[in-house]
C-alpha cells in the first residue's frame, strides 16, 4: 500500500514537471514569450528600465509559482487591475518577495497590454 502511494506521488510530480516544461517551452498555448515587442511594451511611456531578464524572471515565476498550484490563465484573460489584485493577494501564498512580485507583475501587465490593448490604444493606432 505504501509502495503504491509512493508511485502515485512520483507520478504526480512527473506530470506537474511535464506541465511546467510545456508551459515554459511555449507549448502551453497562451503563455506570452519574452520578445523584443514585450520588452518595448514594458518600457513604453518611460525610459527603458525593464530588461528582458526581468521579464523572463517574471515569466518563470508565473509558470513555477503560480502554475505549481493551479492552471495558468491566458494573460489577456484579466484586465490590469485584476492582475494587480491577484498578484498582491497570492504573493504571500506563493512565497515571493517584493522584487519577485514586481518582476511577475511587470511581465503580466506588459503581456496583457501587448495581447489585449485598450480600445483607446487601438483607435489611436488607426489614426
Amino acid at each position: 500500500m505504501k509502495h503504491m502511494q509512493m508511485i502515485r506521488d512520483h507520478s504526480l510530480v512527473l506530470l506537474s514537471a511535464a506541465g511546467v516544461l510545456l508551459a515554459v517551452s511555449g507549448c502551453g498555448g497562451e503563455l506570452q514569450r519574452v520578445t523584443p515587442a514585450l520588452v518595448a511594451e514594458a518600457n513604453r511611456g518611460g525610459p527603458p528600465t525593464v530588461s528582458a531578464e526581468t521579464l523572463e524572471a517574471g515569466r518563470t515565476l508565473y509558470v513555477t509559482r503560480c502554475g505549481s498550484c493551479h492552471g495558468l490563465p491566458a494573460i489577456a484573460a484579466y484586465e490590469q487591475p485584476a492582475w494587480k489584485s491577484w498578484v498582491r493577494r497570492m504573493a504571500p501564498k506563493a512565497r515571493i518577495d517584493a522584487a519577485q512580485e514586481s518582476a511577475l507583475l511587470t511581465y503580466l501587465l506588459a503581456g496583457q497590454r501587448l495581447t489585449n490593448p485598450s480600445p483607446y490604444e487601438a483607435l489611436g493606432a488607426g489614426l
